[in-house]
């Protein structure tokens, strides 16, 4: 066993070899406190439960359908308001959809501009993050306003290939462009007309 010291409280705790690396504090408590400012206890890693008609079922649900007299709907969820999931009390608990309770719990926006049209649109769940766009046609054009591989006039054509002979950078030739070097490359060698 090997001692180590808490980082939240200082207490001196001992571990096996093998998690000498990745033990930092000395219980779950002093993890919550050092990394929220509130200490992670069972009430608020996990829900409670209680025991009714020899089922265990979620006491935050279970309060909510004694409140109301009624069994809740399969899609009624309750949300704990403050985020503490050991506080059960009634002005703690809301009934909400469970669109309502994804919204409420997602990072991400659910309704976001296309950077193209500006129309509104609701990217796939997954995508919210990334998706940029309402449709094919708008990332189309987004992909390719954001395309490196620009086309060049035919009449700088000659020049590039003059310029590029007489030993003038590509890094030169492709800022002046607005291509990449390695398309002022090809152009000079002949690979490719633009």
């Amino acid at each position: 066993m090997i001692n180590i010291i808490c980082q939240n409280c200082s207490v001196v705790f001992t571990v096996k070899p093998y998690r000498r690396l990745v033990a930092k504090f000395c219980s779950t408590k002093c993890r919550g406190l050092a990394s929220k400012g509130t200490p992670l206890t069972p009430s608020t890693q996990r829900y409670k439960t209680v025991r009714h008609e020899g089922k265990r079922v979620l006491a935050h649900r279970y309060i909510m359908q004694q409140h109301l007299g009624r069994p809740l709907l399969h899609d009624e969820m309750v949300h704990h308001k403050n985020g503490d999931k050991g506080d059960n009390s009634l002005t703690n608990l809301q009934i909400v959809s469970a669109a309502e309770h994804g919204a409420e719990h997602t990072w991400h926006p659910v309704e976001k501009p296309c950077v193209i049209c500006a129309t509104i649109f609701r990217p796939h769940k997954t995508k919210r993050m990334r998706q940029q766009t309402c449709s094919q046609k708008c990332k189309q054009v987004l992909m390719k306003r954001n395309s490196s591989s620009k086309k060049i006039a035919d009449e700088h054509i000659p020049t590039i290939r003059q310029r590029r002979a007489n030993g003038e950078p590509l890094k030169v030739l492709a800022a002046e462009f607005g291509v990449s070097p390695t398309q002022i490359s090809y152009i000079a060698r002949g690979l490719s007309r633009s």
